[in-house]
This record gives structure tokens, C-alpha cells and sequence, in this order.
């Protein structure tokens, strides 16, 4: 972990040095030719951060300080440093008061150094298996909030994969989470019948895979998984026995209310707009005591020409399932993927992986 180093405010010149500088009559005539590029993290809260100073000093020969480089980092952390060719830096990373980073770091003329990413979240140990959709890419956040390592299970329509996979428990027990992207194959696989063997067999598998410590995460979409599974836990709209039934929400922004206390916290917000950016998405209207719900909002869902205001309708939710969990996203997860959001998700994560 980095060591935090206290020093005063800067301005036009930032330095914690109790060094007094004086500006050169006659500085070199530099060529900016070179670019530093990093990220900054806070690693006591686990977040990239965004408005951090990172910060160079030009000195002359007689040692005298007559300029310095100065980049600020973006939402996502990133940051270039335009600096002179052909010189040795010691660089500093400055958020708010505190030096959070310091380090030397030689750079080429005409050169382009690009820094290891720090390891912002911290290592995460848990075996993911991944189920691709049409309609989303949990994989594409997976690496902002640690996940470093998946499992890709095709899980979309003609692949025998997905039915293998789960109806397979001794191949699902390989895995301490299995995240299912919106959009997957239904048919035959959560939906069939109920004489249907193999949608009773994934039925049972996942079940049972919950109940000895399995988590599972699904998004949009793939909202009938957990109805199928769970119809007591979570009410969706509609009729549970038929297909998409739910799926009724109008597209749009809709500003939700962060209902997690360390979820706001970490987000630094308590209300965040979600992005539903599909036709249809599936509005659930209740959940049942035990369920968690994280957050929520005023969702408006069409039936035929008119369009309704479900008030307070969750729009992430969770459950435990004997020893295991089982979260739902209304929205797609990649869509919106904004610093907010996703540090809401970490903190998700942080308690169930």
C-alpha cells in the first residue's frame, strides 16, 4: 500500500519540500516532445481517482526550479504527463493535500512511457464462469472491480454449452460465482414445460449449487432465470409462466436512489441515473422481506398504448439461497458502466466474492 505524505497546499509551483525556490533568468529552451501515462488509485477506499495533480519540476543547472509540468487525472483515473525529452523526473501524484505517489522515472526524446496499472481493488481469489448473452458483457467490467481471471461459457442461442454446463454439477462447483449475461438461450434450457426434463434438470442443478455456496449474478435479460428458479422472492411484472413477460419497461434514464449505505458511500451518491437503453427490460414490482434491494426508482413500463409509473420499483436486488447468493440487475451492467456504478458494484462484490 502506498504511504500517504502530508504536505501544505500548491499552486503554481507544487512542491512539499521546505526547499525556497527561485525562478532562473534564463531557463533552457525546452522541447515538450514525451508523454507519462498512468493512473491514480486510492487505495484506502479502492477507487480510481479522478482531479489528482501528477506533477514534474524542471530544474536548471544551477538547481533552481523554473517551471513544472502538471497533468490532472480524469473520472476514470488516467492521466498524461506532456514532458521534455531526454531527462530524469521525480513525479509526483498529489490528491487534495496528500502526495500519494512519488517516483523517478527516466524519459526518451520523442518518447511514450505507459506505467503498469496499479492493482486498485486488490487481488480477487474467486473462480468465475462467465454465460455470454445477446444483450450484455459482464466481462467488460470485470477487470475494473478486480475480476482478473473467467471462465467463458457460450451461452447463446444454437450452443449445446450452456445446457451442458448447467446441468452439470460437478462442472458448476468448479466455480464460486457464475455471472449470466441478458440475452442467453431460454428455450429448453429455463423454459420448456414443465414435463421439460432438462429444464427441470438445470433447475434442480442451480438450485442446488445456491444452496451449497454458489453465487449467482444475473443481468436484463436473463431475468427469467430467477423467476423460474426464485418466483417467491423476486415479483416481476406480468405472468410468471410466460416468457419475457416482464419485459416491459420504457427506455430511458432513470434516476435511482442507492439505498446501500457503503454503497453510497464508496459511490460518493445517493442517487445515480441508470441508463435502460434497450426497447424493453423486465420491471419488477416487489420483493419479497428477506431480499435486499440496493437500489431503486420510479420505472415506466407499457401496456399496449398507455404507459404506467411503478413507484420505488427495485432495480438491483439480492437474496441468499442457503449458503449461496443470487443478485439481479435490472439494467445492463456494461451500458452503464460510469465510475458511480461500478463502485456500487465493487462494494456488491466485496460482500459476496
Amino acid at each position: 500500500m502506498l504511504k500517504w505524505i502530508y504536505c501544505l497546499p500548491v499552486f503554481a509551483i507544487l512542491a512539499c519540500s521546505e526547499q525556497e525556490f527561485n525562478v532562473s533568468m534564463a531557463p533552457p529552451n525546452d522541447v515538450i516532445d514525451a508523454t507519462l501515462n498512468g493512473r491514480v488509485c486510492d487505495t484506502r477506499s479502492h477507487q480510481w481517482v479522478e482531479g489528482a495533480l501528477v506533477y514534474a519540476h524542471l530544474f536548471d543547472d544551477a538547481g533552481v526550479v523554473y517551471d513544472t509540468l502538471l497533468a490532472t487525472s480524469d473520472s476514470e483515473g488516467r492521466y498524461q504527463l506532456e514532458l521534455a525529452g531526454g531527462r530524469t523526473y521525480t513525479v509526483y501524484v498529489q490528491v487534495g493535500n496528500d502526495i500519494i505517489e512519488q517516483f523517478e522515472v527516466t524519459v526518451e526524446q520523442g518518447g511514450d512511457i505507459v506505467l503498469d496499472e496499479p492493482d486498485c481493488y486488490g487481488p480477487r481469489n474467486a473462480r468465475i464462469a462467465l454465460v455470454t448473452g445477446d444483450w450484455d458483457d459482464l466481462g467488460t467490467i470485470f477487470p475494473e472491480v478486480g475480476v482478473n481471471d473467467w471462465t467463458v461459457i457460450n451461452g447463446q442461442s444454437g450452443s449445446l454449452e450452456l445446457l451442458d454446463f448447467l446441468t452439470d454439477p460437478e462442472a458448476l462447483v468448479e466455480f464460486d460465482a457464475v455471472f449470466l449475461d441478458g440475452g442467453l438461450q431460454e428455450m429448453g434450457v429455463f423454459y420448456g414445460g414443465a414435463a421439460d426434463a432438462n429444464v427441470i434438470a438445470v433447475q434442480d442443478t442451480l438450485r442446488s449449487y445456491a444452496r451449497s455456496g454458489g453465487i449467482l449474478f444475473a443481468s436484463d435479460w436473463s431475468y427469467d432465470v430467477v423467476e423460474q428458479l426464485w418466483p417467491d422472492r423476486i415479483e416481476f411484472l406480468g405472468d410468471d409462466n410466460t416468457p419475457d413477460a416482464a419485459q416491459k419497461g420504457e427506455p430511458g434514464l432513470i434516476p435511482a436512489d442507492i439505498l446501500d449505505a457503503e454503497m453510497a458511500e464508496v459511490a460518493g451518491a445517493v442517487q445515480v441515473e441508470v441508463q435502460y437503453d434497450l426497447p424493453v427490460w423486465p420491471v419488477i414490482e416487489s420483493v419479497s422481506s428477506d431480499v435486499n434491494m440496493h437500489m431503486m426508482g420510479h420505472a415506466k413500463y407499457r401496456l399496449g398504448f398507455d404507459v404506467h409509473t411503478l413507484e420505488d420499483s427495485p432495480l438491483l436486488a439480492s437474496f441468499e439461497e442457503g449458503d449461496g447468493q443470487v443478485v439481479f440487475s435490472t439494467y445492463r451492467i456494461a451500458v452503464n458502466d460510469d465510475p458511480t456504478l461500478r463502485a456500487a458494484l465493487r462494494v456488491l462484490l466485496d460482500d459476496i466474492l
